[in-house]
């Protein structure tokens, strides 16, 4: 978060997260300058893609994330090759 210049960065419990904590987190990255927010979602895409497979929920929170930055994100569609 200091590298995005954003104050705080502390971790909350599970426990301790409920749709208003969300709700503030997001206002306040959605205040993030806007050549700061592609360094955010790089980031929560490492975070998804940490082991190397992206779930649909994984896929839809990023998309939540990126549309409460103002940042849509393209579809992301899985492609399976076919064999002529």
């Amino acid at each position: 978060m200091a590298a995005l210049g954003v104050p705080g960065g502390v971790l909350r419990a599970p426990s301790e997260l409920n749709v208003a904590a969300v709700e503030g987190a997001l206002n306040e990255l959605k205040l993030l300058a806007p050549l700061k927010k592609p360094a955010l979602i790089k980031a929560c895409v490492a975070v998804v893609m940490a082991d190397d497979r992206l779930t649909v929920a994984e896929g839809e929170l990023l998309r939540a994330i990126c549309a409460a930055l103002d940042t849509p994100l393209p579809p992301i569609l899985e492609t399976v090759e076919t064999v002529a």
